[in-house]
């Protein structure tokens, strides 16, 4: 008995039966739905717009010396991560700076991607603690490739750990103070643990590209040029021919702010007309000696003005205190 396929006029129906069931199957599953949510959207989207930064009311928050060493150091530090952005003047943070002594980085990370910053660009500033670790300076090096902002690479055989990028009009320096000059992105120059300094090459790179744009200039590293109170004469001023020479590139190129670490404890200095900003601590950090108490430090931006502010517990988040607010105008 033969099978009788359905036709009309003699007209084989099977084809048009395929081909109407495969526009159903492109309509129903190919094309994007218009009510899609968050990440499926994006999922679905080829050739997706990239985030832009606004130039007024971009931030960066900055935070010196974390040290965590153990899973209740992680735990305290991401408390202090989830004040980051409540506490932002404009509301919003487009960047994060760890000032380095991050002690274990991996550590750090797991702070960061427990708390209400993990979906914030986060760079890292190489300190004495990673410069006597050569596979914490390599995690650090292996962050590069992943940046959210284009990076601008610094000196030959340092350009992972030391670069350069702009967050709205903020154009930011990640100076590597422990860089020999030659291939050693881990070099303590004084003894096993200090020993920041500032070779020729990483000079005559940070001159070039300071040169190079017309935005607000923001060097961060972690040993000051004027540190108080701790880490005196240990510093980038265990050298002051060496530190009197960055401080006078500062000056001639209009070098608005340099932000560092190092001491634990938060302060503003102004020093022919370059203010230099210490981070102090956060997070276990803050359990030491130093402020004993955490601290974070903002950039943002305005139509004409750069500003910058250090919120500080007090001695908790709860009542918060401004610790300084300097304005810098055009």
């Amino acid at each position: 008995m033969k099978l009788k396929v359905p036709s009309i006029n003699g007209i084989n129906l099977i084809l048009p039966i395929i081909i109407l069931f495969f526009v159903v199957y492109v309509l129903t599953t190919l094309i994007p739905d218009d009510n899609c949510i968050g990440n499926e959207c994006q999922a679905q989207t080829l050739n997706a717009t990239p985030t832009t930064y606004p130039s007024n009311g971009s931030t960066i928050a900055y935070f010196g010396d974390a040290e965590p060493e153990s899973s209740s150091d992680v735990k305290e530090l991401t408390s202090d991560l989830n004040h980051v952005i409540p506490l932002s003047p404009t509301g919003r943070v487009d960047a994060i700076f760890f000032m380095g002594d991050m002690t274990k980085l991996s550590l750090t990370l797991q702070a960061v991607a427990a708390s209400d910053v993990k979906k914030v660009p986060v760079y890292f500033v190489i300190g004495n603690h990673e410069a006597q670790s050569n596979s914490e300076t390599a995690l650090i090096q292996g962050r590069f490739s992943a940046s959210k902002f284009p990076l601008n690479p610094g000196p030959a055989r340092t350009d992972k750990t030391t670069y350069s990028m702009n967050v709205g009009n903020m154009h930011v320096i990640n100076m590597n103070e422990y860089w020999n000059g030659a291939t050693d992105d881990s070099y303590l120059k004084y003894s096993s643990t200090d020993g920041g300094y500032v070779p020729d090459a990483l000079y005559n790179w940070m001159s070039t590209d300071l040169s190079d744009t017309s935005d607000w200039k923001i060097v961060v590293g972690h040993d000051p040029l004027y540190p108080e109170s701790k880490h005196v004469g240990n510093s980038l001023d265990a050298n002051k021919t060496n530190r009197d020479k960055l401080q006078a590139l500062f000056v001639s190129k209009n070098v608005d702010l340099f932000i560092g670490g190092h001491t634990h404890y938060a302060s503003v200095q102004n020093v022919g007309g370059v203010y230099h900003i210490n981070t102090g601590v956060i997070g276990p950090g803050a359990d030491g000696s130093g402020d004993g108490v955490a601290s974070i430090s903002y950039t943002y931006t305005t139509e004409n003005s750069l500003i910058l502010t250090i919120k500080q517990e007090d001695p908790t988040w709860s009542k918060p205190k401004t610790l300084a607010t300097k304005t810098i105008s055009k």
